[in-house]
């Protein structure tokens, strides 16, 4: 058993570290530096961490948070931060006229017709070929450095030690996983190269802030809800049937409005004050960033609502059937 714990998450670990590893050697051969290497630094960080864990956690997973995860992101966001930074730089240098519509992709010159090759000059103003393949090269890089990041992380999830987590759990857990990735894709990738704000420093910087800050929900034990939720639900059971009538909600609303204030502070309410106010502000009409913005409004007032439910949960005495209200707990 301790055998096959430590394969799996030497085989974690070593997807972790092969991906940013990866990631980091192309940051030096995009950017020509390399003081950026400094980041494979993190090989020895993933050495201790999986040290520790196998040595003095039997189930192979912290409680409260999953530190490789942490590791993984201390490798892989600063790439995609310099990255993105840097394109940034390279389209404001462009953009001379401040003319408010800034190029967030260009296309080969060589695929432009002849009789059109003077409007895009005009339009790159002396940019050579090699600086367009060089930024197109970095974009393309980020884009699928993101989404390589995103499964990676995913997968890596799935292979971990479960911990006390059933299949069930497991598999919804993922669910939730795919559909988080899915919005940070969104937010990191298509709302940043919007012509309206792809030269707007402060307003880029704030996304990519809130994308990383987002993050965090992977490196949290979610197994420590569900096995809380478990005990908690056994103890309610045991005192209803023994003692006094107990409030279920007492016992479950901590845990179950923990993770939903989890996920209105690390996700949803940043993502929909930066999506609601790019779409004032700066009058974008996207498709997708609307919708992902009504989603938004649709899941906090969900969100919300789902909270005031459970403050209202009914005691247990006043109820025959206990275990369908405890069995909400959980995902």
């Amino acid at each position: 058993m301790i055998l096959r714990k430590f394969v799996e998450a030497s085989l974690v670990r070593a997807a972790f570290l092969f991906h940013g590893l990866g990631g980091a050697v192309i940051l030096v051969y995009y950017t020509q530096q390399p003081l950026f290497l400094v980041v494979a630094l993190g090989v020895l960080l993933f050495v201790f961490e999986l040290g520790t864990t196998v040595r003095y956690n039997e189930k192979g997973e912290w409680r409260w948070f999953v530190p490789v995860v942490v590791i993984y992101l201390v490798m892989v966001v600063p790439v995609i931060w310099i990255t993105e930074l840097d394109l940034l730089d390279f389209r404001v240098a462009l953009n001379v006229t401040g003319s408010g519509s800034c190029p967030s992709r260009f296309i080969i010159l060589e695929e432009i017709d002849s009789s059109c090759k003077h409007v895009f000059d005009d339009e790159v103003r002396g940019v050579t070929q090699e600086q367009l393949d060089r930024y197109n090269f970095g974009q393309t890089f980020s884009a699928l450095f993101q989404q390589s990041f995103m499964i990676v992380l995913i997968l890596g999830r799935w292979l971990l030690p479960k911990g006390g987590m059933t299949r069930n759990e497991l598999s919804q857990l993922l669910l939730v996983y795919v559909g988080m990735a899915a919005d940070m894709l969104e937010f990191s990738t298509e709302t940043l190269r919007q012509p309206e704000i792809a030269c707007e420093r402060l307003i880029f910087i704030a996304i990519l802030a809130v994308w990383s800050w987002s993050l965090l929900q992977f490196s949290f034990g979610q197994a420590v809800a569900t096995q809380r939720s478990r005990l908690l639900i056994s103890k309610v059971i045991d005192r209803a049937l023994d003692g006094p009538p107990v409030n279920c909600a007492s016992y479950l609303c901590g845990s179950e409005i923990w993770a939903l204030l989890t996920d209105v502070i690390l996700q949803d309410g940043p993502y929909l004050v930066i999506r609601t106010y790019v779409i004032i502000e700066y009058q974008i009409t996207d498709n997708i960033l609307i919708f992902f913005a009504v989603s938004g409004w649709t899941i906090s007032a969900q969100s919300c609502a789902h909270k005031s439910t459970l403050r209202e949960e009914p005691s247990i005495g006043d109820h025959a059937d206990l275990p369908i209200h405890c069995s909400r707990s959980g995902y």
